[in-house]
């Protein structure tokens, strides 16, 4: 069993260092950006297999930051669904990430995945429990059974958290 939460801690720390630095908020209403990612997930439902990507979508990120064009997205389903984008706003270099852990994310998960980051900050108000992780610019966040990072970051590093936070909400709210 030992082993087992090794092997887990390790893969779980290489999606922390995978999961990149980048990106700027400018920001439309919570409530369009809500049904943007709705209209982005419709046909689906929270028991389908949604990819990351179904919920950090290219149309998500353009109602949320005015002006986003020059798109390079990645994803991959190993070792966890992962969804990333590079983008421009006004000439500047923005990146997203989000890894989603839907239906079998735990806070034990959560956990064993931060503890290699000791300076990082519980915060309040993000899903069941939540971290944010600034050498990463990332919020690690586990709510019932599903366990989400979203990494931003932007030519405002200042503004990084406040924004990973806004997307893990947003992502949080449709699991």
């Amino acid at each position: 069993m030992n082993y087992i939460k090794t092997v887990f801690s390790f893969m779980i720390f290489f999606i922390f260092i995978s999961c990149g630095n980048e990106s700027k908020n400018q920001s439309n209403s919570k409530t369009d950006i809500k049904e943007m990612i709705k209209k982005d997930l419709s046909g689906k439902n929270k028991n389908d297999n949604a990819s990351a990507c179904d919920f950090l979508s290219e149309s998500y990120l353009t109602q949320k930051f005015t002006g986003a064009t020059d798109f390079q997205p990645k994803s991959s389903e190993k070792p966890y669904p992962r969804c990333r984008y590079t983008f421009t706003v006004n000439g500047e270099t923005y990146y997203v990430g989000l890894t989603l852990l839907k239906g079998n994310g735990s806070e034990a998960m959560l956990d064993s995945g931060t503890k290699p980051f000791p300076k990082k900050e519980l915060l309040s108000g993000v899903g069941g429990k939540a971290y944010y992780i600034k050498t990463m610019n990332q919020v690690s966040a586990w709510e019932g059974n599903h366990l989400i990072h979203v990494n931003f970051s932007d030519p405002t590093p200042a503004k990084n958290k406040d924004i990973a936070i806004e997307i893990a909400k947003d992502i949080l709210k449709l699991l």
